[in-house]
């Protein structure tokens, strides 16, 4: 982000006030010798130790140093990072001056140990080269201890505040070098190769999860500072000892009130649908953390997980997430087709006002609210972990971008029930099945999404065969009917579809989300209440501009609206919370179920049977997903042909890419 003070500022209060070592304070030192007890612990982003950090902040003799290194490392005239390059670089800090405060400066008066948390690419590969000279020789001096944790959960983490949940933190972009595995090993690698160096101390973050009491006094015991149990619960809020420049980033530890034990150590997230830059920073980390997790500290509960290293579990079929996320689609197809139905079977008494219809039924919406905020209380309650997958909640933005989604909602909702007198139920859910691959059209620019080849073939047939479903329909030549409610149903599923990338790009943080039902009642909820405010005036407008004429449904047609209300409400919930919990692609090939359902539905219940051509238009979009669902596949095997072709016509074989440079050894 961009800081409107001058950096020199945002040295930390404690920092500021040490003395040298010359000059005494009236401590009392930390040890029987006379020395100060030092203690970094270096760590990457997101892996829990600012909530060590602030556990230590409960000891009035412990001087706590949040991020000194950080200042120097952005701000100042020696900075090793771009991210704040377009930023005056105004700080006067220098690595050495921050230095000298952290290993060397006496502590404040009452302090008696010095405790210091960096994040571990301020400082390597950088300072090391000058590290010797920053402890004045002396590598007994200062203990050095570190903090991992599962890097598919700590680089996720990173990416999310820095691309995704990024309102606070004003990151714009996904930097693989602020990881900081390679640098925590770097500087481990440098510090065990010096004489005199006190041995090393790691700690695991799911260990301190699981173990909270026995982890801290363990680490505490390690490095040398005093610990108490009860330094494990603080009152929330800001404390000055972790006042920093950096908002966003430990709103989670300053607003808890401390570190909960949790029962089970928790999978790392799926990390399939991150970006591949991602991907390979998570990749490149493991190797260092698995060989620092073989000599962490080990939990003393005794239990099935204690010490368990957390596997990558990457959603597998039949996993709960993922069962729960088949659960919902299945209830979404069958809510679907259910409130169409009823719909439909509602506008057969004569009354017809698809505009009103629609805002009054989304008016309706607004019940879910009461829904949201009791779940959403139970969730926060249970919640046992500091995580970066937190809750969607209903700030200015998150409001603003639903009512944003609302107006789409209205119009699709509008079109589609105008179109169920015009066409069968069966036929109108079948076109409205193009959704996805109209998804896929407005993804390209609006989410970045690369074209395809087989995606784009797959969209065109899925075209033809939406025109073959609309001559299918037609009941004779001179009959426009069905055309007509094709047309509509097409205007509806394009609207529709243009709500969905826009629900993916404003709310991406639902799908890392650990509540995404919750999440999207939320949505659902808000979209209601506005609804339900331009009720009034929207309907006054139409009905004395003359485009529709007001007038209120019968109290048992009331009764049935308020019914397909909730149907809605239903669908659109679990639909949102389908998507986070599998993929938009395996939830837009599961929505096909809503074709046979549909067709069933209109043969037991109406006895209608489609027209051949429909049916074989209805075989085209089926072909067409199946298309869309192997495309990966798909262009695999036509690169490969195509590969295969170039090598035959020039003799030679294609190039393999540049050569990688092999990876270094661990430790």
């Amino acid at each position: 982000g961009t800081w409107q003070r001058n950096p020199s500022s945002l040295i930390p209060h404690m920092c500021r006030s040490a003395k040298p070592n010359g000059e005494s304070n009236g401590s009392t030192p930390g040890t029987s010798d006379g020395k100060i007890t030092r203690v970094v612990l270096w760590g990457p982003p997101r892996s829990l130790s600012t909530a060590v950090e602030r556990a230590l902040v409960e000891h009035p003799a412990i001087q706590v140093m949040h991020e000194p290194f950080g200042v120097p490392h952005y701000w100042s005239s020696e900075a090793a990072s771009s991210r704040e390059g377009s930023d005056a670089r105004l700080s006067q800090t220098t690595f050495a001056a921050v230095a000298e405060q952290v290993f060397r400066a006496a502590p404040p008066t009452g302090k008696h140990y010095v405790f210091s948390k960096n994040l571990s690419y301020y400082f390597a590969p950088h300072c090391l080269p000058s590290m010797s000279t920053m402890l004045g020789g002396d590598y007994s001096s200062v203990v050095h201890s570190f903090i991992i944790r599962h890097p598919a959960k700590a680089v996720s983490s990173l990416y999310y505040k820095s691309c995704i949940d990024n309102e606070k933190t004003g990151y714009t972009h996904f930097d693989p070098s602020e990881a900081g595995f390679t640098a925590m090993h770097d500087i481990l690698e440098h510090v065990e190769q010096q004489p005199g160096c006190p041995p090393v101390v790691i700690i695991d973050a799911d260990d301190l999860l699981y173990d909270p009491l026995g982890i801290m006094t363990q680490y505490c015991e390690a490095v040398g500072l005093p610990f108490q149990e009860s330094m494990l619960s603080w009152t929330p809020g800001p404390v000055k000892e972790l006042e920093s420049p950096w908002t966003g980033w430990t709103d989670d530890v300053l607003s808890s009130s401390g570190i909960t034990r949790r029962a089970k150590i928790s999978a790392p997230p799926d990390t399939d649908s991150l970006p591949v830059e991602v991907r390979d920073t998570i990749a490149e980390a493991l190797p260092i953390y698995d060989a620092m997790f073989a000599r962490r500290i080990r939990p003393r509960i005794a239990g099935d997980d204690a010490g368990a290293k957390p596997a990558v579990v990457a959603k597998p079929k039949g996993s709960p997430m993922s069962c729960v996320g088949v659960l919902l689609l299945l209830a979404s197809v069958f809510i679907w087709v259910s409130q169409a139905e009823l719909i439909k079977t509602i506008q057969t008494d004569g009354w017809n006002k698809p505009y009103f219809q629609a805002v009054m039924l989304k008016s309706l919406w607004a019940f879910v609210l009461p829904v949201w905020y009791l779940l959403s209380t139970i969730q926060q309650a249970m919640q046992e972990e500091i995580t970066f997958r937190r809750p969607l909640k209903p700030t200015a933005r998150v409001v603003g971008f639903s009512l944003l989604l609302m107006v789409f909602v209205v119009g699709a909702s509008t079109t589609f029930i105008a179109s169920l007198r015009l066409t069968s139920v069966a036929i109108n859910t079948a076109i409205y099945n193009v959704n996805p691959l109209l998804v896929y059209l407005f993804s390209i620019p609006l989410l970045g999404e690369k074209p395809s080849f087989s995606k784009s073939v797959a969209v065109l047939l899925a075209l033809v065969a939406t025109t073959v479903v609309a001559q299918g329909t037609k009941s004779s030549a001179n009959d426009t009917r069905g055309m007509v409610g094709v047309i509509i149903v097409l205007i509806s599923a394009t609207i529709y579809s243009l709500k969905e990338v826009l629900f993916k790009r404003f709310f991406a943080s639902v799908s890392v989300s650990l509540t995404p039902f919750t999440d999207s009642l939320l949505v659902v909820g808000v979209i209601g209440v506005g609804a339900s405010v331009i009720l009034a005036p929207s309907v006054a407008l139409l009905h004395f501009s003359g485009v529709e004429a007001f007038e209120l449904p019968t109290v048992e047609l009331a009764r049935s609206y308020a019914a397909v209300a909730v149907l809605m409400a239903l669908y659109q919930a679990c639909l949102l919370a389908a998507i986070a919990l599998t993929s938009p692609t395996f939830v837009a090939m599961g929505s096909m179920l809503t074709v046979p359902a549909s067709i069933l539905f209109d043969y037991l219940i109406h006895n209608d049977v489609v027209p051949p051509l429909a049916r074989l238009g209805i075989v085209g979009i089926l072909v067409a997903f199946g298309g869309l669902f192997f495309s990966s596949a798909i262009d695999r095997a036509v690169s490969a042909i195509c590969c295969c072709c170039c090598r035959d016509g020039d003799g030679t074989a294609p190039s393999a890419g540049p050569k990688r440079e092999p990876k270094r050894e661990l430790m």
